[in-house]
């Protein structure tokens, strides 16, 4: 298990906490808990009292949530939505 893993189920306790009497499920955003653990990778292995830096780390995550709505289609490829198009790359 890596570490962004392991934060991840840390801050999914207090996130819990935190939405349980909201109408949709929150989970943590992984390419946020990613890049705050980034940022902090050599500060958890240089400082004597990793408990401070650990709970900056998971406030930081446990407030990056995404709302899972179970049925939602969030269809992001858009390539087929125009079939038109352009018809040269310098037509306007």
């Amino acid at each position: 298990m890596n570490i962004v893993a392991f934060i991840r189920i840390l801050a999914t306790g207090r996130l819990k906490k935190r939405t349980c009497k909201r109408k949709y499920k929150y989970k943590t955003n992984w390419q946020n808990a990613y890049r705050a653990v980034r940022e902090n990778i050599l500060a958890f292995f240089c400082v004597k009292n990793i408990e401070t830096l650990l709970n900056q780390t998971l406030f930081k995550v446990s407030f990056s949530v995404i709302a899972y709505i179970p049925d939602k289609k969030a269809t992001r490829d858009t390539r087929n939505d125009n079939k038109r198009g352009r018809i040269g790359q310098y037509y306007k």
